[in-house]
Formats: structure tokens, sequence, C-alpha cells
């Protein structure tokens, strides 16, 4: 699934997710479950595992997004 870090708690090493796929959910994470490097930071884009548990819906194997970025050559075509 994808989705976007709404809150992380640095002290605690846990977060949660939303994704526009599942309306009005949470998805918590715990630092362990963070598959890069770096500290997850909310707003950040990221592909995870959902799955059901007893306390309600969690994200494991969270990664975030790569996006591409044009802007180095949209800005080397511009210097001809």
């Amino acid at each position: 699934m994808e989705g976007r870090i709404r809150y992380y708690n640095q002290q605690g090493k846990w977060g949660k997710i939303i994704s526009p796929d599942v309306a009005d959910a949470d998805f918590f994470f715990h630092a362990n479950e963070w598959r890069d490097v770096g500290q997850p930071k909310p707003g950040q884009s990221v592909t995870f595992t959902a799955i059901s548990t007893p306390r309600g819906m969690r994200a494991i194997d969270v990664s975030r997004v790569v996006e591409a970025s044009g802007a180095h050559q949209a800005h080397a075509s511009t210097h001809r």
C-alpha cells in the first residue's frame, strides 16, 4: 500500500500512517519496521504492508517513496 506519515514520535520511535486506500484509518508503525536510512518524517510518502492486529491496523515493512525529480533536467535545458 501507499500512504503518508501523519505523525512520528522520535522519543517513542513510533508513528502513524494515513492511506488514501483506506478512509478514516491510521496505521501504527514502530521504528523497527522502518526499512530505510534516516528517520521517518511527517509528510513523507511511504509504501507499506498493512496487517490487522487485535489493537488495530498496523504497518510493517515501511519504506519511503523515492520521488523522481526532473528539476535538474528542467534547469539544465533552459541554459543553452
